[in-house]
């Protein structure tokens, strides 16, 4: 990291010298150094990126990722951080799969493989370094990726809702087996999860497998439904999130600039969104507070628009918008100031740009000037702003950049707009061996990468081959352009990105201007920069793997103490005194294997009395938020049903396991290791076995009746003021011509929202207490038994908890024990994930045409580099079906353009 600063400030003081700045003074001098020493007071940032095989998958299928990790100013892969974190998680906000992966020169590829038992649904891929961590968490690189399921299809549910008149939701869920037959007349456990209220019911499948249930619908996202149902052979356990029934929207308007000005005409964008985050087209009208239309407004894109207007002081305005659903919505825009500045900008083409100031009669407009940053760094100054100026973009950097307008005197910026520079892109050609494919033929493909000016360019990139007819191209979602310039750099959801790097023509650049003027910029704020505000940086760069932590003594602080480390136990690694904070920072413990270490505080005279040892958490970022769906009468699958037939073929046709369910609940295995409260567990509060067979450790946990889980967080039923369980009995027409149905009402267990903290079981990890959040940091393959202690079982265990304890077992190495003396500490590191490569058959070795190649990725190069003369090649064997294959390639070249591009190959 050090290096790739000074090497930064070196070329940053090249670009203060050189022809970028219009003109030369110590202002502008300044401002650029002013850049330079947030990068070297921690503010430098990374980019990442995950390209994928394909778009969306089915249960039991593996995501074949590659990852590209830059720093954000120049493109390069000149970065200090070698670990990446790369996690799956689900609609409800729970780590479904989190990895850790080491690269080198910031390239990592690796595969995710899918549960056979996942739950259809809508999925979030995240990956992250601990770098980019201590920077807002919408710097974190998340894709939305649906994942359907006909593999564990013995039990199928679908639901429907309707609304019973008076504001309440019916849902009908229909139970059929793998023919879609009802399962008729079978016993259904549900739970509803209302506002944070759950209740439990009993009832049963009427003759046409249908069962019935009535809520309130809330606007809370954690809004949820869970089935036991014990039909066919199979025990059904699954949580549906319940989608939002809001049909609303709302819209921000913005002025160009920042602030509404009195007197002054100015540009005002708006933007209207529904409330599951996908954009409205609205039209309407804003008026004056006397009722009097201004001016007649209408959505141009995605639901964003501008209009003209000049506002005066003392006016209040108010838009009036309507959908075409009918849906009329009033927004207050905001407030006119009476004294302030204006900027104007207008893209005059793709090459250049046209912008002017205006200032209020109260202010010196010689007292103002321009700063125009690219990409982080300074490309322009100019102080004059009596006059229209011209920027071409030549000296500026592909992607977002920042007009500031900045008072000389006060550093305080006054007007701020963003605008988009296409700049140059690498371009790719590609030939091959064969002009038409036949079924298992071996294709070679030579890519030849150029730069825009037409050179041969090194590079590092990706490669996919997908059945086209299948795997369909994803036109809503991202490639390494649309996410490298687009989305990294802008606040809020930004629809069908791609679109607009598919053409240079007028339509995509005022919708992309549009997209300028309505999310707003985040990863560098000028007025912090200039201000000289460092960021805070909690954590660096992760070069290695660390284990830090604290020494105390039992009473105040410890005197001298010094640590002894010992790995897996048995292997001894010295003894290390500490310095006079008394903390510790170990490295060297990276590791393609789990490991344990065992680290014991000494005092002054080399015993472990008197010392306490205190071991930092492991933190991970937050989860996304909620993500939740609208209820619409009309739904469309998430996932071709193409994808899911042949993914479900290819799942048995290799050797996939049928689904069988285990009972939740089975005896812990005598060999594992035992800790003091091992007494204390039993077959009724243990799930152990092959864990591999839970989705994640939540799923795991929804196996205990007096767990609740919502989100990633973990609380326990709280059923005070419950004595007795309550037992009622709702009869009500089914609508199905049956006689009516009962369902019983078994339980009730309010959770308050405000109190739930209090409501969160202790979490021990082979017997040391950790905090919650490294509950799911195992995997379920590294995950040995999952208990729950209630209230007095704990306390038997010797483990006093008023909501008793999670006791997680991960792997033992050794058979180890664990220590529970305060002065020891066991810290498991997690291994980082194995590499994984890509099946892909040689038929020119073993050709067996009784089976079939159903393959839909038919082929994935994650690392394909291009040499001094811009060639890389790859080869493949083609599958049975006769259709077209789809090939993408897309990467960075080593001058940091970067490349997305998309072929076609025909079969004969």
């Amino acid at each position: 990291m050090r290096k790739f600063v000074l090497w930064l400030v070196a070329v940053c003081i090249v670009n203060v010298a050189s022809a970028q700045l219009l003109e030369k003074s110590s202002f502008a001098e300044e401002m650029s150094r002013c850049f330079v020493d947030y990068y070297t007071g921690g503010g430098m940032q990374e980019k990442l990126y995950i390209a994928t095989d394909k778009p969306y998958y089915s249960a039991g299928d593996k995501i074949y990722y590659s990852i590209f990790l830059i720093n954000s100013i120049f493109f390069d892969r000149y970065t200090a951080s070698r670990f990446v974190y790369v996690e799956l998680i689900d609609a409800m906000g729970r780590i479904v799969t989190r990895q850790k992966l080491l690269g080198e020169g910031g390239r990592f590829d690796n595969a995710i493989e899918l549960s056979p038992k996942m739950n259809n649904g809508r999925y979030t891929l995240r990956a992250y370094t601990r770098w980019q961590t201590n920077f807002d968490k919408a710097y974190i690189f998340e894709r939305r990726i649906n994942i359907g399921n006909y593999i564990d299809d013995m039990v199928r549910t679908a639901i429907k809702y309707d609304f019973d008149g008076s504001g309440r939701v019916v849902a009908s869920v229909e139970v059929t087996n793998n023919m879609f037959e009802p399962v008729a007349n079978h016993d259904v456990e549900y739970s509803l999860c209302i506002n944070g209220r759950t209740t439990r019911h009993m009832t049963r499948t009427d003759r046409h497998g249908f069962f019935r249930f009535v809520f309130r619908p809330t606007d809370d996202a954690t809004d949820c439904v869970r089935f036991h149902i014990s039909a066919a052979g199979r025990k059904l356990d699954r949580m549906v999130q319940l989608p939002s029934f809001k049909d609303d929207f709302s819209a921000a308007f913005l002025p160009e600039g920042g602030n509404l000005v009195a007197g002054i005409e100015q540009i005002v964008a708006f933007r209207a969104v529904g409330v599951d985050g996908y954009s409205v087209e609205v039209e309407g009208e804003v008026r004056n507070k006397a009722g009097e239309i201004v001016c007649k407004i209408a959505s141009q894109h995605n639901g964003m628009g501008k209009f003209p207007i000049v506002a005066s002081v003392g006016e209040k305005y108010r838009a009036t918008l309507r959908t075409k659903d009918g849906i009329t919505r009033s927004f207050s825009l905001p407030e006119p100031q009476l004294s302030g500045c204006v900027l104007h900008f207008e893209q005059d083409s793709s090459t250049q740009g046209n912008m002017r100031v205006e200032v209020t009669s109260d202010l010196n407009i010689s007292s103002l000037a321009l700063v125009i940053q690219s990409r982080g760094l300074v490309s322009y100054v100019v102080e004059d702003l009596s006059q229209p100026i011209r920027i071409k973009y030549d000296k500026l950097r592909s992607g977002v950049s920042q007009l500031s307008v900045v008072d000389k005197v006060t550093r305080k910026v006054v007007a701020e707009r963003l605008f988009f520079v296409r700049g140059t892109l690498a371009s790719a050609t590609m030939t091959s061996n064969v002009k038409r494919f036949s079924p298992r033929e071996n294709v070679y493909l030579d890519f030849k990468i150029s730069s825009s000016s037409g050179e041969a360019m090194r590079g590092d990139f990706v490669v996919s081959v997908t059945d086209a007819d299948i795997v369909g191209r994803d036109d809503n979602g991202d490639n390494i352009v649309s996410y490298m310039l687009l989305n990294s750099d802008l606040r809020g959801h930004i629809e069908r990105p791609r679109y607009y790097f598919e053409a240079d023509d007028k339509e995509r650049n005022e919708g992309l201007d549009l997209v300028m003027l309505t999310h707003g910029w985040r990863r560098y704020k000028t007025e912090d920069v200039v201000m000289h505000q460092k960021p805070k940086i909690k954590y660096t760069a992760e070069e290695t793997q660390h284990i830090t932590g604290l020494v105390t003594g039992t009473i105040g602080k410890a005197r001298n103490p010094s640590v002894m480390i010992f790995r897996n136990r048995k292997e001894y690694m010295g003894v290390y005194p500490l310095n006079k904070s008394n903390r510790f920072d170990i490295t060297g413990v990276d590791t393609r294997d789990t490991t344990a270490y065992y680290i014991q505080a000494l005092n002054r005279e080399g015993s472990s009395s008197r010392v306490r040892i205190k071991i930092d958490p492991q933190n991970f970022p937050m989860t996304p938020a909620l993500q939740r769906e609208v209820f619409r009468k009309r739904t469309f699958s998430s996932v071709p049903e193409a994808l899911l037939m042949r993914a479900k073929q290819n799942y048995y046709d290799e050797g996939g396991t049928p689904i069988i369910d285990i009972e939740a609940v089975e005896i812990v295995a005598s060999n594992i290791a035992t800790y003091s409260y091992s007494s204390a567990l039993s077959d009724f509060n243990t799930v152990s076995g092959d864990m591999t067979r839970f989705v994640s450790i939540y799923d795991a946990l929804q196996r205990f009746r007096k767990l609740e889980i919502v989100g990633n967080n973990v609380y326990v039923a709280d059923t005070r003021g419950i004595s007795t369980p309550v037992e009622v009995s709702e009869t009500r027409s089914n609508g199905s011509g049956d006689s009516a149905e009962s369902d019983v009402y078994i339980g009730s267990v309010e959770i308050d929202m405000g109190d739930k903290e209090d409501l969160k079981p202790e979490v021990y990890i082979n017997g040391q207490q950790m905090d919650m959040g490294m509950i799911d940091a195992y995997p379920m393959s590294e995950v040995v038994s999952v208990s729950y202690l209630d209230k007095n079982e704990a306390t038997m265990a010797g483990i006093s908890s008023p909501t008793g304890a999670i006791i997680l077992q991960v792997r033992d190495i050794n058979a180890r024990e664990k220590f529970l003396i305060n002065s020891i500490a066991e810290v498991v590191v997690p291994g980082y994930a194995p590499p994984v490569e890509f099946y892909s058959p040689n038929y020119a070795v073993e050709n067996d045409k009784s089976k079939p190649d159903n393959r839909t990725t038919i082929a994935w190069e994650p690392s394909l580099a291009s040499n001094s003369l811009g060639e890389a090649s790859m080869s493949f064997w083609t599958a049975d079906r006769a259709s077209d294959y789809r090939v993408v390639i897309e990467g960075i070249t080593l001058g940091g353009e970067l490349l997305y591009k998309e072929f076609v190959l025909q079969p004969k």
